[in-house]
């Protein structure tokens, strides 16, 4: 019984440290991909359900590390919409140079425009996205779109 409770706190302990997503760490990028770069992409990864005829998911989750102040541009992350395509759901995090989270994005975070010009009526395409400003450098984005 002592075995069983020790092993269940263990793994508990486990699950708590592996929360602030370590591999997100900076120290775990390789140095060649450090020299000379202002940013690495460290996951861009897409997935495709067909649930049915004309219907169908598409996951994308995107990870960066943002290393210097002049690529903070790339901190904004953006996803197209219009009438047939639609945004379930569109979340994002903010990891300091060790990879503990620092920063959730909230629903407020999210803007939502035109994607066309502002002098168009009649123009459906849309674009949702997070504009941030991070707060030190290095810093690791993750970005998750249904």
């Amino acid at each position: 019984m002592k075995k069983i409770f020790l092993l269940s706190c263990w793994l508990l302990a486990i699950n708590f440290a592996r929360a602030d997503k370590p591999e997100y760490s900076v120290d775990l990028i390789p140095s060649h991909l450090l020299e000379n770069s202002v940013a690495v992409v460290r996951l861009n990864a897409q997935h495709y359900q067909v649930l049915d005829k004309g219907k169908a998911i598409e996951t994308q989750v995107y990870v960066i590390t943002i290393l210097k102040r002049k690529a903070s541009a790339l901190a904004t992350f953006g996803v197209s919409y219009d009438k047939l395509i639609k945004i379930k759901k569109l979340e994002g995090r903010a990891y300091d140079r060790m990879g503990k989270e620092i920063r959730r994005f909230k629903n407020s975070d999210i803007k939502d425009e035109s994607s066309i010009s502002s002098f168009s009526l009649f123009e459906d395409n849309r674009v949702q996205y997070i504009d941030y400003t991070p707060p030190v450098y290095p810093i690791t984005l993750e970005f998750e779109v249904e």
